[in-house]
């Protein structure tokens, strides 16, 4: 178990960042996106808890086509050449899409680590009720073809993490990003599309990492304009009968969507469980 609980608080003693990138077939479209990508979302939480020594910083990088690998797992400031040459190498594009899978176990683990760390609070921390920086960040290029798990129970994980003050970020390519990452549960605000050549890939690479780290930093949540128009041209947006205008100028509404109709309290088992409790 993590000894952080000793360490003095600062204002965020703890944070945990999860990336979840496919590495299905299809991604080979993008180019030499999702290594560049990888490479920049290691070395990012590198350099950030070097800056950052007196807290704990723990990422996630998982990839998956149909099945998941968990390329790394641990303290950032425990982050290599060699750990970062091993995640590039691991989102090499093979396989198909088991999407939601690979988010609902990435959700439990995240809480339960969560969950963990707080048993470590002495009475003294408790009463501090310090913050938690908690982020989860998808990127897809397409939908889910082999899970056993329903997209509907994916919202329910995504719903009750973000409830938890998780904060859950989406992208994705050849879809309608902001429709679809609503669909799943994620905030139109944090939902990005991705444009259809390598460069603006890289972009949404980017982006994703920045958002996370912003997260982490209890910064301005959600995509920047500037971040939506480097990862998608603006006249390449799908359509999904919302106007012109809203397409080209970007006036997505900035507060939070509202959860589903349905109860992520309750009924329906959820990848060998029931939806993760926080």
């Amino acid at each position: 178990m993590d000894s952080w609980g000793d360490r003095p608080m600062s204002c965020l003693n703890y944070m945990d960042a999860v990336f979840i990138g496919d590495r299905s077939y299809s991604m080979i479209d993008m180019g030499e996106a999702p290594y560049i990508g990888a490479v920049t979302f290691m070395e990012k939480y590198k350099n950030f808890s070097d800056e950052v020594p007196d807290s704990h910083i723990h990422v996630e990088f998982i990839s998956f086509d149909d099945k998941h690998d968990v390329l790394f797992s641990g303290s950032a400031s425990d982050i290599t050449g060699e750990i970062v040459n091993d995640v590039e190498y691991g989102m090499t594009p093979r396989g198909s899409t088991r999407l939601y899978d690979t988010v609902i176990y990435a959700i439990r683990e995240q809480a339960k680590r969560v969950e963990r760390y707080k048993d470590t609070w002495s009475s003294e921390v408790r009463k501090l009720n310090p913050e938690i920086g908690v982020s989860l960040t998808v990127l897809t290029d397409g939908e889910d073809n082999c899970s056993s798990t329903t997209a509907w129970q994916m919202r329910l994980c995504i719903e009750t993490h973000r409830k938890c003050d998780a904060k859950c970020f989406f992208a994705a390519a050849n879809q309608d990003a902001l429709r679809v990452g609503e669909d799943y549960g994620f905030n139109r605000d944090s939902s990005l599309q991705i444009g259809s050549n390598p460069e603006e890939a890289v972009e949404a690479f980017r982006a994703c990492t920045n958002s996370s780290l912003r997260c982490a930093t209890q910064e301005n949540m959600g995509y920047t304009s500037a971040e939506r128009e480097a990862s998608c041209n603006p006249f390449d947006y799908p359509y999904n009968e919302e106007s012109y205008d809203e397409k080209i100028h970007q006036h997505y509404p900035s507060s939070q969507q509202g959860y589903s109709e349905y109860d992520s309290e309750g009924e329906g088992e959820v990848f060998s469980g029931k939806a993760v409790r926080c």
